[in-house]
Order: C-alpha cells, then structure tokens, then sequence
C-alpha cells in the first residue's frame, strides 16, 4: 500500500512537470507570443492552430518580432473576417470617445482600453466609397526580402497597436497600456497575401520603428 502511494505521488510529480514544461514551451511559441501582442487588450487574435511556420524572428529584450506563415484559403478567410472584425469594433469604440462630452476618465474600462486596428490599408475611401489603391509598392513593405517573396496578390495590410488617450488637461495616459519600446509605442504590421504558385501565407512584423519607418502604405 505504501509503495503504491509512493508510485502514485511520483507520478503525479512527473505529470506535473510535465505540464509546467509543456506550458513553458508554450509560452515561447509564435502563437502564444502573437496572441500576447497583437491585439494589446483584449488578446484574441493568434495565428491559425495548425498553419506551418516559415520563419520567425524573436528579440525577448524588445519584444519585436518578424514572423511568416504558410495557411490554407479557408485560414485566409478567417484571418481576413477576424481582423475586419476587430477594424469595426475599434471603429466603434473611437466614434464612441469622440463623441463622449464628459470627462474621459468616466469611461469604462473596456472602452478606453480597446486595440486600435486599421481599415485594410489595400483600400482608400472617398465619400464612404472603397476604392483599392495601386500605388503600394510590395518590395517597400517590410524590409525583410523573404516577406513578401514571389508575392502575385496582395489581400489584406493592416496595422494594430494599443490605444492611447490623453486628458486634454494634463496629458495623462488613460488607457493601461504602457509598455513602450526605446519610448515608442509598438505596433504590429500584418499582411496577407497570395504567390505565383497560389499559395497563402500570413506575415507579421512587430516594431516600435525605431530602425525602420514602416510600410509606405499610410
């Protein structure tokens, strides 16, 4: 009996362990890193459970990153209506600030701590009309030549960072966010896009520009 209680203790030792590992490895995966930064708040946007990694690039101090993923049409779709999702919410939201009257600091919490997600940057708006503009050069969005590689059609950029809002009075950070990099706030480029074989892939970089001045789409 005892040496079955002592069986039974080093087994749930071992399992617990083993979880402790599995959870470490985890946290330092592209997926768990991704969905940690991307969407600042509210973390609930990730890269696709089962898409294959091309490349990754991690910098812990900073916290930048570049990463690629090969996915399949249907994780495109998905990706694609995630992030219009989230456009349209974080839309809302600023509509919402700018037409409050009070005191800011009266908001809600969800509210003021909302991720700040762009229109897809493909597109221009001209008195509520979609217009896709053709004046993105592929070769001057990331600076990383293995991107955007054999890049045939462009289906989605858009840009995501945490939202900041000042007190007219004495300029102070409202949202919670303050994690800044070298004194910059971070944000994540994201694009989607097709090659010439017809294959998809979602690309990613993460950055405060503090060596780079961004796509030459905004």
């Amino acid at each position: 009996m005892k040496k079955t209680k002592i069986k039974i203790g080093i087994i749930l030792i071992l399992s617990l362990f083993f979880i402790i590992m599995c959870l470490n490895i985890y946290k330092q995966s592209p997926r768990y890193i991704i969905k940690d930064t991307v969407m600042w708040y509210e973390k609930d946007f990730t890269i696709p459970l089962f898409c294959k990694k091309v490349k990754f690039e991690y910098d812990k101090k900073s916290g930048n990153y570049t990463g690629k993923f090969a996915i399949s049409e249907k994780q495109k779709d998905s990706l694609f209506d995630n992030l219009k999702e989230f456009n349209e919410r974080s839309v809302n939201v600023t509509n919402s600030i700018d037409k409050y009257k009070g005191n800011l600091r009266d908001l809600d919490k969800k509210t003021l701590n909302t991720t700040m997600v762009s229109y897809n940057l493909l597109y221009k708006y001209y008195f509520k009309k979609e217009k896709k503009r053709d004046d993105i050069q592929i070769d001057k969005i990331y600076p990383e030549e293995w991107m955007l590689e054999n890049c045939d059609e462009l289906i989605a950029i858009y840009l995501t960072e945490p939202r900041y809002i000042k007190d007219s009075c004495d300029e102070t950070v409202l949202s919670d966010y303050s994690n800044l990099i070298n004194g910059k706030v971070p944000r994540c480029c994201i694009v989607i896009y097709k090659d010439k074989t017809g294959k998809y892939y979602f690309c990613i970089k993460r950055t405060d520009y503090s060596d780079w001045d961004g796509p030459d789409v905004w």
